[in-house]
């Protein structure tokens, strides 16, 4: 045999890795034609339900917020509208809003007559409650200078519970608030609205007591009469308080008066208030404010923040 006829090693067969080779290819073949396992499916399906699920309760929770948070934002434009257009003695008249559990109603004059100047209708799952001075549904504001005598709270719910508190001052002054109390812990806590469990009724109560401190000068005290604050079988009483110049606003309302206890909520915004602040019932303490908000109860009395 010549040079020339001599096979080159590589055109030998290589039996041991021909065979191996044939070995891996009809593994991974195998593999391929047998697909996924039913525990495996199971897996994926669970995998892709739970992420799904969480998906949609996610988007569920944004779409209640959003519905809230649009409610209270048209509600304030109409409350500031009102009270813009009374100072400015738009059509030589006052301004007011109606709340209705479904809409809010833009009217002119000293009281809602049937006729809206404009509507606010409120999403089908957001409904509205008002709690005024007065008992009524009308916000009505003051010509000069936009204060009003109907101030209180307005309480949009949501589904799902969630709310929004529309608070109206007695200045005509309009903020709104997340009735979700804020987390514990937190470096400063907003005690804007307090509910208080009162160990007793206000039914068979006679003065509340506000004493406002303004150190080095006197305090000063404003009574309210408890009697004449119940309508409807609720407490309600809000308003100013000129301390040395510096206007004080407050509203209290109760939620239920039982025959031994009473739900009162407070409402003491810090950017409306800056003195401390004592409130009693016929002499006995059911909350203390410092000046920066910071709130104690009285003996037996439990209070929640919202």
């Amino acid at each position: 045999m010549s040079k020339s006829q001599v096979p080159k090693k590589s055109q030998i067969p290589n039996r041991k890795f021909s065979t191996g080779w044939a070995l891996e290819f009809w593994h991974w073949t195998f593999r391929a034609q047998r697909g996924f396992t039913l525990i495996e499916v199971i897996i994926s399906v669970a995998i892709i339900v739970l992420v799904g699920a969480t998906l949609l309760f996610a988007f569920a929770q944004l779409e209640r917020s959003t519905a809230l948070n649009r409610s209270s934002d048209g509600a304030l434009v109409f409350f500031r509208l009102a009270r813009e257009r009374t100072i400015a003695a738009e059509d030589n008249a006052q301004w007011g809003v109606n709340v209705a559990a479904d809409q809010m109603r833009l009217f002119t004059g000293a009281s809602f007559s049937g006729d809206a100047e404009d509507t606010f209708t409120l999403p089908n799952s957001v409904t509205a409650a008002a709690s005024l001075v007065g008992g009524g549904p009308d916000v009505v504001f003051d010509r000069i200078d936009g204060a009003t005598a109907t101030s209180g709270t307005v309480t949009l719910t949501g589904p799902g519970g969630g709310q929004r508190i529309l608070t109206i001052f007695a200045s005509g002054d309009a903020v709104a608030s997340s009735a979700l109390p804020p987390p514990l812990g937190t470096r400063v806590t907003d005690t804007r609205h307090a509910h208080l469990a009162l160990p007793f009724s206000l039914n068979g109560s006679t003065t509340m007591t506000l004493t406002f401190s303004n150190s080095p000068n006197p305090d000063t005290v404003q009574a309210i009469n408890v009697p004449s604050q119940i309508s409807g079988g609720q407490f309600l009483w809000g308003g100013s308080v000129d301390v040395n110049g510096s206007a004080q606003q407050l509203i209290l309302a109760s939620h239920a008066i039982g025959v031994s206890t009473t739900d009162l909520s407070v409402t003491r915004d810090r950017t409306q208030n800056d003195k401390a602040l004592v409130i009693d019932v016929d002499g006995t303490i059911i909350v203390s404010y410092t000046a920066t908000g910071t709130l104690n109860g009285g003996v037996g009395v439990t209070v929640s923040i919202q």
